[in-house]
């Protein structure tokens, strides 16, 4: 069943005069600005004409105004207020600030959230965030945050958050300490709630590390409830360790937990949660791996992928439950799109686009970002009145490179995801390049379950059958011997979170996405010390 009513369907409806009039309220209300003055902003009277004078950008061709805007100079880039700024790392680990508007985030605001409560509202239950959130910027000398900390922080400020509704409220949903202490206070909250109906997070990727936290801790976590106790070492502020140990948590519901998690974990949700409805948290079809891996833990339990945003703006958010894709809602910018894999050339707005097509989103919105490259790959898969309905493919710049085959993220979790007819149901992995020697190859570093039987051998042969089977220029330098044959190891989902602490896909901070590529060349010997320390007998 659709979610798209009011408002957001008259958005829809409307995209194509949305989209214009967005255009052109930007242009009047920055035309003064440095950026509007060298650009003609005043004199643009059409998306024909904002097309014909303002050029295709980067982030470099921003960064130094970006850098003035932060020092504190006004009218730079945006006659709009900006006094915040969101940190990304890119597709290149290179850290880029954007601007951020209070007026953009107000627009931001409810897009989501509106619909999130129409597909809450059978559920009166508790509901458990499983990310948490600093109310803080990063930097003390500049307003900087990661995205999804601003957006919270402004809902939480804007009354716009049903703090009552989730497991321990304000002093549980941010909580400013390091990742390992944060779920462990989260999984804490949630074995003690037995009425727990919805579990939410940024990403569904933190969700499938809730569900491994609780296969790998039960029983501590059981003892600590039962003694009324949470360790001293554990960073979390104090308000967090008081509410925990609030919980008087019933004999009964323990002897649950310790009975239930004893018989194993497969479909372990319903069965500590008989009242579970939903999971809500972003994914595509780029986590298709931790997907699986993650209904193992929840079985049938439906997903709302929780919308396609970015650090430059919120772009679409799900009509239905349980698909990947999402409808665009054009009250946040101007949007066009540049038909992939072209560089540049003629763009399209959004009710131009056809069904089936590939495209580059370029936005242009109420923060100082104009006709900006995002790097992101989108299909159309259809329409909801004039607006898009969209899927995320991949990043323009993930790819894995040695000899000219340039394997993007979608073909690279095809091939991974396709492992699984072979007894290889990867849990998380990463995969990097080694050149150093020639012919250079990929490393691969797998979580798989416990009791697979393929050999690290046989896995990476299966790999690199599968990497051919995806990416024909991969097969073909292959056979050439121009890439030699992938290395992997298999490991369990311990070994790869210490992997991850030694090498790997960084998180950011205590909530944060699977990274599949190792964004930066790693030496061969230092893959193979990797290996060896994260690996124990077995």
């Amino acid at each position: 069943m659709e979610k798209i009513t009011g408002e957001l369907m008259e958005l829809c409806v409307h995209a194509d005069d949305v989209n214009r009039e967005n255009l052109m309220t930007i242009l009047a209300d920055s035309r003064e600005t440095e950026y509007g003055r060298k650009y003609g902003f005043a004199d643009i009277d059409s998306v024909e004409e904002y097309k014909r004078r303002v050029p295709i950008i980067g982030y470099d061709a921003i960064k130094e105004y970006v850098e003035r805007m932060m020092n504190g100079e006004k009218n730079v880039l945006t006659g709009y207020d900006v006094d915040k700024f969101c940190s990304t790392s890119g597709t290149t680990g290179v850290p880029k600030y954007l601007p951020k508007s209070d007026l953009e985030l107000a627009k931001e605001g409810t897009l989501t959230e509106d619909p999130k409560k129409l597909f809450l509202s059978p559920f009166e239950g508790k509901r458990l965030m499983l990310s948490s959130y600093r109310t803080y910027p990063a930097y003390a000398d500049r307003n900087v945050y990661l995205i999804s900390e601003m957006f919270y922080k402004y809902l939480y400020e804007a009354g716009l958050m049903e703090t009552d509704r989730y497991v321990g409220g304000k002093d549980l949903f941010f909580i400013p300490c390091e990742a390992k202490d944060m779920i462990y206070a989260k999984a804490y909250a949630a074995l003690a709630c037995e009425e727990l109906q919805v579990l939410e997070s940024t990403f569904l990727y933190e969700t499938l590390n809730f569900f491994g936290y609780i296969k790998e801790n039960w029983q501590s976590l059981v003892a600590d409830m039962r003694a009324h106790r949470v360790p001293e070492g554990l960073s979390v502020p104090e308000g967090t360790r008081e509410y925990l140990l609030s919980l008087n948590v019933p004999e009964s519901r323990l002897k649950k937990i310790e009975n239930e998690c004893g018989k194993g974990f497969k479909n372990i949700a319903r069965r500590l949660w008989e009242h579970l409805e939903l999971l809500n948290g972003i994914g595509n079809k780029y986590y298709l791996t931790e997907d699986a891996a993650l209904s193992e833990y929840v079985g049938d339990i439906p997903k709302q992928y929780y919308c396609y945003c970015s650090s430059e703006s919120l772009i679409g958010i799900p009509p239905r439950l349980n698909e990947y894709s999402y409808v665009m809602v054009l009250r946040t910018g101007f949007f066009e799109f540049l038909p992939y894999p072209a560089e540049d050339g003629e763009t399209f707005q959004p009710h131009e686009l056809k069904v089936g097509e590939l495209y580059e989103p370029l936005i242009t919105n109420f923060s100082g970002l104009y006709r900006y490259r995002m790097g992101d790959v989108i299909k159309v898969n259809g329409f909801i009145g004039k607006s898009p309905v969209i899927e995320f493919m991949f990043r323009k710049g993930q790819v894995l490179n040695i000899a000219g085959e340039k394997i993007d993220s979608r073909q690279l979790e095809q091939a991974v995801y396709g492992l699984r007819e072979n007894g290889i149901a990867a849990e998380k992995y990463c995969i990097g390049a080694v050149l150093e020697n020639l012919p250079g190859k990929y490393f691969s570093v797998m979580a798989v379950p416990e009791g697979t039987s393929v050999s690290d051998e046989e896995a990476a042969e299966l790999l690199d059958r599968s990497l051919m089977l995806n990416s024909p220029d991969y097969k073909e330098l292959r056979e050439a011997g121009q890439i030699a044959r992938p290395d992997l190891i298999l490991c369990s989902p311990e070994e790869y979170e210490r992997f991850e602490r030694l090498s790997g896909p960084e998180q950011n901070r205590s909530h944060g996405k699977a990274k599949h590529i190792c964004p930066k060349e790693v030496p061969e010997d230092q893959w193979k010390k990797i290996m060896l320390g994260i690996r124990h007998e077995r």
